[in-house]
């Protein structure tokens, strides 16, 4: 049986080592725990599996999840034993192997005339079972604890422990004996050479199962936290997570802790959190999960108790005894922490003494982490071959100690080298842009192990020869002293950017000693491929001066699409090949401003007619990549004005005491787009009473530079706009209405078609109106309340501008009046007619200012004045107001202001320039050449010079990024005044505002 059972362990291992999976696993332990039904394995569990059951409980739960089929006579009989004979029977159909009953028995006690020779024989084929010896099997004889053991142990993975002896158990059974017990599988104490009962199978197979097919919680819990490094804590869950979505935190007390980074273990169960520049030292932490849904979280938290940093062992690294003859010799030590890591303490929490007074020994701290003591060993009294240099290194805090004796040997001489980690720039893992550098560490020993350098032994560049491989690359490589350290690195730069991902091999040499490292470079967002995007405008005859942009989509070598920026630097820009055909004034790639990687079409020319087509294609032709692409744009009907259309809200509907109100209306063409053209159109504005009354309300025209053109009152004839006042038309119009005078005015405008052709009348194309109603407000019920006043921040208490004024301040609020309709319509209401306001404390500053303009249209009577109120200290106030009303009433009316010490923040910014043009040689102020527009936490809005005034108060800074153009390009901005200024020859650069709190806003400014 010892052969059978070896071999059994044999087979299900390889099966096992094979698949690696759990459902191989499954079946292993399904044949162990199965076998459990005819014969058992072990006497008692040790821990591995649930002990408050009982064995006819574990083989009831083992039944019930189809692990076991139980027997045919329906008892449990966990204290039967089993056969050799039986065994193979169940192996065999375990296995799914049918019965072989050949003409010649394998054993001379097994014939055919048995039940089992089929069985015996096929478990003996497929290397389950091997015979007693002598030719014999032993169908008879019953099965052993130690037998199944072996077996056993080899289902579960167990790898026999070598010369083992175990107190009652055969030799060959010893190991995997040994091993069980090791893993807490069985207990000691067993007869092995008993025969083996069921339940002893059951109890071992169900902890084997347990082990195997844990069970997994419906809500994850943080099981442990504890320190795993002088700067990790590992942090282990009870079941797999989404790494991604799960964060921790990390809290010595109550202090937050600030982390790196988390990596995670493969199964997403271990994650370990690194710590930012500091370490574990002693106290309770507290580790918190989160990022999860809270519904899937039973316990997110844990402590654990830390203990500061100590060291536990110090060795000298080299095993030889010998060191070299020179000034500033070393000798490498590894003293290590609690967490078996190299200790992070410096150099100087250690002693080295020699028993020479002349040697300078000291002790320094190697980039790697380990010590080094550096002595000089020729000085006087030591001689080659013969001295003896007794080392002994200690660290302070504990006198923990290490000594080594160390024979005087020749001068040095470099017999290995070792090249180090190769680090790259920030936390990048690879090289990627062009001019980008990997350091590698050239770590030089002499012939007796110990490090040296060029404090002990002359090496120059020359000295050194190396490359990198495979070849053709971009990578060029230099081995020297760089910074004057006496230590050697190798520079690996990467020329210019590369198209797709690799790993390259440094090879360094320096005399007889060479070593090797790799450098990784990932494909630079290289484009190697190209597409065409959607080009959703339309190229029209008589379009000559009038570009279009056809996007360009590329993409890298693993098929990410490039962005504008990736796509237009100057690499790409140089493999990609634009060609434009057809009638057109010329063409171009776009490598800045905002339409930067698309083809330009600069126009069609004036013989272009409708239904020729352009031929635009964009071409790689590299030797890393070839790719052609082409698409084509059918030139459309010349442009003409189709429609009228409303831009915006329109103009309010009614109208009190001379409010205004502005409307437009754009030209469009027959392709949607805004039009100003109106060769062979005119449109005609008529301005109407709709009613019986002159209402007096005025129109006022606009010109494209937002100028008053033209005013005109009511049934005043019709104004025409001719071929060329389409921008005018467009910039748009205002209702002016008058105090005292009521009634409704209408605007009315058509877009008319002249006669053409055989068409000898006026085409009416589009016609639109806009009305507007003054309203009586004697015969309609207004109510007034105060406007929000919001909170105000309590500038004057703060000290951060002294003798704010509260008319002048820019963080003052001015007091205004809401108005409403019977219908609770929003009704234009005049700001300046607010009469007088008092605060009913000095939380908030009131303040009034007479109007520099007054507005001719209200009665003289009125005063017409502003009110505003300044922030003094934190707190709540009352505002009172006198209003004169519509109907020349006096209103009362009353709000409140909070005001608040809560510091200033920025709450939006925004560029009113998203991109703009600016010439070389020019200085603008930052916030004019964005048209940036800042508003904080009170809703005050800061734009213009404001922005300068107050950046106390909101501090806002500015950054050049992206910078393009030749080597004489140069954009500053100055910290103090925000000027920003260009000067050389500049493409484009990207200009950043950002706030105190992090939010941003960014300009493109890019050249004419």
């Amino acid at each position: 049986m010892r052969d059978s059972s070896y071999n059994f362990h044999t087979q299900t291992q390889q099966k096992f080592s094979r698949g690696g999976e759990k459902k191989v696993m499954k079946k292993s332990l399904s044949l162990l725990l199965s076998f459990a039904l005819v014969f058992g394995l072990f006497a008692s569990m040790a821990s591995a599996a649930d002990t408050t059951l009982t064995t006819a409980q574990k083989y009831q739960e083992l039944k019930d999840k189809g692990i076991l089929k139980g027997t045919t006579t329906g008892s449990d009989e966990l204290g039967r034993t089993l056969t050799r004979a039986e065994f193979a029977t169940i192996a065999i159909a375990l296995a799914k192997l049918q019965e072989e009953k050949p003409a010649t028995a394998t054993f001379t006690d097994v014939t055919s005339k048995q039940w089992w020779y089929g069985a015996i024989e096929a478990a003996a084929k497929a290397g389950l079972v091997e015979g007693t010896g002598n030719g014999k099997f032993s169908p008879k004889n019953d099965v052993t604890v130690q037998e199944v053991i072996k077996i056993a142990a080899g289902i579960a993975g167990l790898k026999p422990v070598e010369d083992a002896k175990v107190e009652g158990a055969a030799s060959w059974a010893a190991g995997a004996i040994q091993a069980a017990l090791d893993a807490g599988l069985i207990s000691t104490g067993l007869d092995y050479a008993a025969k083996a009962t069921r339940g002893q199978t059951i109890d071992i197979g169900y902890a084997v199962f347990k082990a195997a097919n844990p069970d997994v919680p419906t809500k994850v819990s943080v099981k442990e936290a504890k320190a795993a490094g002088v700067q990790k804590v590992a942090v282990t869950l009870d079941k797999a997570v989404d790494a991604d979505k799960a964060k921790f935190t990390l809290k010595k007390g109550s202090v937050n802790v600030v982390l790196d980074k988390t990596t995670w273990s493969e199964d997403k169960k271990v994650a370990t959190l690194v710590l930012k520049d500091v370490k574990i030292s002693e106290g309770e932490y507290t580790v918190t999960l989160s990022g999860l849904d809270a519904d899937s979280v039973a316990t997110d938290s844990a402590k654990f108790t830390a203990q500061n940093e100590s060291v536990k062992s110090i060795d000298f690294v080299t095993s030889v005894s010998e060191i070299a003859y020179s000034k500033k010799a070393k000798v490498k030590v590894a003293a290590k922490n609690q967490y078996e890591e190299l200790a992070s303490f410096p150099a100087s929490y250690y002693s080295v003494f020699t028993g020479y007074n002349n040697t300078n020994e000291r002790v320094v701290k190697a980039e790697d982490g380990h010590l080094n003591i550096v002595l000089d060993t020729d000085a006087s009294g030591i001689i080659q071959g013969v001295s003896q240099i007794p080392l002994t290194i200690y660290f302070n805090d504990t006198r923990l100690t290490a000594t080594k004796t160390f024979k005087v040997g020749n001068a040095p001489f470099v017999q290995k080298m070792q090249l180090g980690e190769v680090k790259y720039d920030g936390k990048k893992t690879s090289l990627t842009g062009a001019g980008e550098v990997a350091n590698v560490a050239v770590n030089l020993f002499d012939q007796y192990g110990n490090p040296v350098n060029g404090e002990q032994i002359t090496l120059s560049a020359a000295n050194f020869n190396a490359f990198v491989t495979p070849q053709p690359n971009k990578l060029t490589v230099k081995v020297d002293d760089f910074n004057g350290d006496y230590d050697y690195e190798a520079k690996v730069t990467l020329s210019q950017k590369e198209a797709k991902s690799g790993t390259y091999t440094l090879t360094v040499y320096a005399g007889g000693a060479s070593d090797t490292a790799t450098i990784s470079v990932t494909n630079g967002k290289v484009v190697t491929k190209v597409a065409f995007g959607d080009f959703d405008k339309t190229i029209a005859v008589g379009d000559t001066a009038k570009s279009f942009y056809v996007p360009v989509i590329g993409y890298d070598v693993d098929g990410n699409t490039l962005t504008k920026e990736e796509l237009s630097d100057a690499i790409n820009v140089a493999r990609i090949v634009p060609n434009v055909s057809g009638p057109v004034n010329g063409f171009r790639f776009v490598d800045s401003g905002p339409n930067k990687g698309s083809i330009e079409i600069q126009g069609v020319t004036a013989a272009a007619i409708a239904k020729q087509v352009i031929f635009v294609s964009a071409s790689i032709t590299q030797i890393d990549a070839q790719d052609y692409k082409n698409t084509t744009i059918t030139i459309q009907d010349q442009r003409v004005p189709t429609k009228l259309v409303l831009d915006g809200s329109g103009a309010a509907p009614k109208a009190v005491l001379g409010a205004d109100s502005e409307f437009k209306y754009l030209i469009k063409d027959q392709y949607g787009e805004t039009y100003t053209s109106l060769a062979g159109h005119k449109i005609n504005v008529t301005y109407t009473n709709l009613d019986q009354t002159t209402s007096g309300t005025l129109l006022v025209a606009k010109d494209a530079a937002n100028t008053v053109v033209g005013t005109r009152a009511a049934d005043s004839g019709t104004f025409v706009y001719g071929s060329t006042d389409g921008a005018a038309f467009n910039a748009g119009f205002k209702f002016d209405t008058k105090p005292n005078q009521f009634g409704t005015v209408q605007f009315k405008a058509e877009l008319i078609k002249l006669p053409h052709g055989t068409v000898t009348t006026d085409t009416t194309l589009s016609a639109v109106t806009q009305t507007i109603q003054s309203i009586d407000p004697t015969k309609v019920d207004l109510t007034y309340s105060l406007k929000d006043l919001g909170n105000l921040y309590a500038i004057v208490d703060s000290g951060l501008h002294r003798g704010e004024d509260p008319v002048t301040s820019h963080v003052h609020k001015q007091v205004k009046v809401a108005v409403k309709d019977s219908a609770g319509n929003d009704v234009a209401y005049p700001s300046e007619l607010v009469q007088h306001v008092t605060v009913s404390n000095r939380v908030a500053v009131d303040a009034k200012a007479d109007l520099t303009v007054n507005n001719p249209e209200l009665p003289g009577s009125v005063t017409q004045t502003a009110y505003y109120v300044l922030g003094n200290k934190a707190g709540t106030a009352t505002v009172n107001a006198t209003v004169y009303g519509a109907k020349g009433e006096i209103i009362q009316t009353s709000g409140t202001v909070t005001v608040k010490a809560d510091p200033v923040e920025v709450a939006k910014i925004s560029a009113g320039n998203g991109d703009i043009k600016k010439a070389s040689g020019t200085s603008t102020d930052a916030y004019a050449l964005m048209d940036l527009k800042v508003v904080d936490s009170y809703d005050i809005e800061y734009t213009k010079t404001k922005i300068a005034e107050y950046n106390d108060l909101i501090g806002i800074t500015y950054s050049i990024t992206g910078i393009k153009g030749d080597a004489t390009a140069k954009v500053y901005v100055d910290p103090n005044s925000h000027i920003v200024s260009i000067n050389g020859n500049v493409k484009e650069f990207l200009l950043t505002a950002t706030a105190a709190n992090g939010k941003s806003a960014s300009t493109l400014v890019y050249a004419p």
